[in-house]
């Protein structure tokens, strides 16, 4: 998340967010499927919930709220 633009419309910085994230655990984290992401940005902190599903028992879905403080900010 380092690499946001922070220029650029508030929009655009969740979108490209929520692109570097699902990238990020598609490369990197098979184990658990990903069915939602959704970023926001609050104040100077980035909101992001994450929505996956239990590998052990896929009819459990879970999820994982994160806030990480913008860079620069």
């Amino acid at each position: 998340l380092n690499r946001l633009n922070l220029l650029k419309p508030k929009e655009m910085i969740e979108e490209d967010c929520r692109q570097m994230i699902a990238k990020a655990l598609n490369t990197w984290e098979k184990r658990f499927p990903v069915t939602d992401i959704k970023v926001k940005i609050v104040d100077y902190d980035i909101s992001i919930e994450l929505k996956f599903i239990d590998p052990v028992n896929l009819q459990q879905e879970h999820l994982l709220t994160l806030q990480v403080p913008l860079h620069g900010a």
